[in-house]
């Protein structure tokens, strides 16, 4: 279960809260959803193996971490956990997302045909 390191002042994600967050994110239909998943404030596809735990250590662009859905009311529980980009991170529009998340998870999601490529 994710927790606050009150040293760094940072939350500390666990494997399952990874999944969770995984899980959350809208899924792409032509595609693997164990493998990739759309990011809500940019949508452009993610990669599982690309995930960064902390956003301000060096990441490849398309590196993926976790963000809260609701901010407002701020509990460290999996269905509160969403997995977006890394340089998305602080792109949203409203303390709670859940409304914006449901849109997303309703919208058919594709992969990009030509120049989406994975950079390091």
């Amino acid at each position: 279960m994710a927790f606050l390191d009150e040293k760094t002042n940072n939350i500390v994600f666990n494997d399952k809260d990874k999944m969770s967050a995984w899980d959350n994110a809208p899924e792409i239909s032509d595609a693997d959803p164990k493998k990739y998943r759309v990011c809500m404030y940019c949508q452009f596809p993610m990669d599982y193996s690309d995930y960064v735990m902390n956003v301000k250590t060096k990441h490849s662009k398309d590196a993926w971490t976790i963000d809260l859905i609701n901010i407002k009311k701020p509990k460290l529980v999996p269905k509160n956990f969403l997995a977006i980009h890394a340089n998305c991170f602080g792109n949203r529009q409203n303390e709670n997302e859940k409304r914006r998340l449901r849109k997303y998870r309703r919208t058919k999601w594709m992969m990009p045909k030509e120049g989406y490529k994975k950079s390091k």
